[in-house]
């Protein structure tokens, strides 16, 4: 679903919520009935928050040019060897790695 404006020449700017590409030029204005023309804004495309969406931004500038060089594994820390589930015996007839 996409949110569309309309302006009324009463009462101002309305949203509707329709399918994409299925809005049409003119919609009836919820408060009096009268004609509203649709008006054309931009998208909106930024979600979360505004210190995330600066730092996704400084993240992909800083690796442009000079993406990090890995140079060794990271280590597991205090977490040590992931757990395994046990065995059901349907799975112990499958092959190992």
């Amino acid at each position: 679903m996409a949110t569309y404006e309309y302006r009324c020449a009463e009462h101002g700017v309305f949203d509707q919520s329709l399918p994409l590409g299925t809005a049409p030029e003119s919609a009836a204005c919820p408060a009096c009935g009268s004609t509203a023309q649709r008006v054309i804004s931009a998208p909106m495309v930024r979600c979360g928050a505004r210190s995330a969406w600066s730092q996704a931004i400084e993240g992909a500038e800083r690796s442009r040019y000079e993406p990090p060089v890995v140079t060794s594994v990271p280590s597991r820390g205090a977490r040590g060897r992931p757990r395994v589930a046990p065995m059901t015996p349907a799975l112990a007839r499958l092959p190992r790695p």
